[in-house]
């Protein structure tokens, strides 16, 4: 949310669309860090699932 904030504070498209992308990639790293936390069992299956597809979901909305 915060790379998108950012992105719409400048003024041109090509800068916004960067910004957009890193916000996708971001979603990435909140996947991976699911699995991680899940690893060390730090949250449960259904924690992990429910953070992993609201992720999903957030990158799946952000294409196109």
């Amino acid at each position: 949310m915060t790379n998108i904030a950012e992105g719409l504070d400048n003024e041109s498209s090509i800068e916004f669309a960067r910004f957009l992308g890193m916000a996708r990639r971001s979603a990435v790293e909140v996947q991976s860090l699911c699995y991680a936390a899940l690893d060390v069992k730090y949250i449960n299956q259904d924690v992990f699932q429910t953070c992993y597809d609201q992720a999903k979901r957030l990158k799946q909305s952000s294409v196109g």
